[in-house]
This record gives C-alpha cells, sequence and structure tokens, in this order.
C-alpha cells in the first residue's frame, strides 16, 4: 500500500499531496487542498463552536427535565418517594413482578403487602416548641430511620418508601411471604419506641401501622391489588389510633 492511500483512505485527498524538494511532504499544498474538502479553517471553527453550544443546551434540558421529575416524584423534605413517586415505581415494578410470577417454575405462596404508618403525638412537637422546625427535623429523623432499618438493617432493599402528606408514610413490599410483613412492622414500630431521638419530656413520638397482605399469583392484576391494598392499610392505621396508637394492626379478611 502506497503512503499517499494511508494518508487519505481512499478519499482522494492524499493522493494530492506533493512534495518539497527534499523529500518531506509538502504540508501547506496539503492544507491548502483540505479547504477544498472541508472548507475554510473558520467555518469548522464556527461549525464546532455551534455543537459545543448544542450539547450544553442538551445538558441544560436534561437537568431541568431530572429536576422536574425529581420534584414531583421526591418528597423535597426527606428525599423519600413522594405520593406520585410512590405510583410510578409501583407501576414499573408491577411490569417486572408479572414476568417474574409467569415464569416461576413451581407457584410458591407469594403476597403484596403495604404498611401505613402514622406517627403518634407528632403535633405535640410543633405544639411544644411553637415552630415548625423541629417537626420538619424530627420527619427528616424518621425517614432516614426508615431507610437505615428496612434497607440495612432488614434487608429489604427492594422495599418502595414513601411520604405521602404529612407524618403519614406508606411501605410497599411486592414480592414477600404470608406473615411477615406484621413481623417485621411490629420489629419496627420497637426500634421507634426505643430510639431517644423520638422521646420527649412529656411524651414519645410513636407509630400507628396499619398492615395487609394481599396474596398474588400469576394473572393478578397487581396495580389493582395494591390500590386495594393502600385503602385498606390506611383504614387499619386508623384502627391502631384508636385503640390508642403504638401498636401494629394487621387487615383480615372476613
Amino acid at each position: 500500500m502506497s503512503g499517499d492511500s494511508r494518508l487519505d483512505g481512499g478519499s482522494g485527498l492524499g493522493r494530492e499531496i506533493g512534495k518539497l524538494p527534499d523529500g518531506r511532504p509538502d504540508l501547506h499544498s496539503f492544507l491548502e487542498r483540505g479547504r477544498r474538502f472541508f472548507g475554510p479553517a473558520e467555518e469548522i471553527a464556527e461549525l464546532e463552536q455551534e455543537l459545543e453550544r448544542a450539547n450544553k443546551e442538551i445538558v441544560r434540558l436534561k437537568n431541568k427535565l431530572a429536576e422536574q421529575i425529581r420534584q414531583t416524584h421526591v418528597d423535597s423534605l426527606t428525599d423519600l418517594l413522594s405520593r406520585q413517586g410512590v405510583k410510578e415505581v409501583l407501576k414499573n415494578r408491577v411490569g417486572i413482578l408479572s414476568k417474574r410470577l409467569a415464569t416461576e417454575r413451581r407457584q410458591k405462596d407469594f403476597v403484596a403487602a403495604v404498611l401505613f404508618i402514622d406517627l403518634d403525638n407528632f403535633k405535640l412537637v410543633n405544639d411544644t416548641t411553637g415552630s415548625h422546625e423541629r417537626g420538619d427535623a424530627l420527619l427528616k429523623s424518621f425517614a432516614e430511620k426508615m431507610r437505615v432499618t428496612f434497607y440495612d438493617t432488614f434487608k429489604r432493599e427492594t422495599d418502595i418508601l414513601g411520604r405521602l402528606h404529612g407524618d403519614e408514610f406508606v411501605i410497599v413490599s411486592l414480592y414477600t411471604t404470608p406473615g411477615e410483613t406484621q413481623k417485621i412492622a411490629e420489629k419496627f414500630r420497637e426500634k421507634i419506641e426505643q430510639d431517644a431521638q423520638f422521646t420527649f419530656p412529656h411524651f414519645s413520638v410513636t407509630v400507628s401501622i396499619g398492615v395487609v397482605e394481599i396474596p398474588i399469583s400469576s394473572g393478578s392484576d397487581i396495580e389493582s391489588i395494591i390500590e386495594s391494598a393502600l385503602s385498606l392499610a390506611d383504614g387499619q392505621m386508623y384502627n391502631s389510633k384508636r385503640t390508642g396508637g403504638n401498636c401494629v394492626t394487621v387487615y383480615k379478611k372476613s
């Protein structure tokens, strides 16, 4: 293969490069001929600047979209999922779970579970301090306690954690075994009860939890099941409140 051919890759530009008297390539001649192929250097530089500006604008728009999604799907105070965020994550997870159930080699007993959590005596935090800042700080601490307990201590990385509004929180598990969620809920209740950061001079912030487990199998309308479970778990949480709080109430199908 000739030297010219290697220079131009078959474009024809390399074949037009002349040589100086001492045998070296005539680079000035090469650049002059290059402008015939690619245009003046100023135009190339201008195009490169336009491309750089376009790339920066794409990055800016992507960041703006990501921030808009975050504002809609993530609770700004606690960094847990918002109500909308929980719904969106559920929608994505349901499709994955449906495929998993369809490919199970043998039928097992699985349930979708919801823990609906409300803080007991939370209003007293703001009332006794005269400021919402202490209440906000407690909500942040509680959210972090949820993350550490469920993800690190209980090793339930696939559970979906969210703050619905105020001092109401939710935990959704799409793939667990019957009876497990009640045990987990009771352990979490005890951890909150024993945590000094939720204890005040004249009262303690504890949790009322409503638990619902609904069997699922291949062909189940899982999205509808979760919607129903959320409503039922909310009702069980209020049953816990009515009995004095700081307890777990499990839905029993009549």
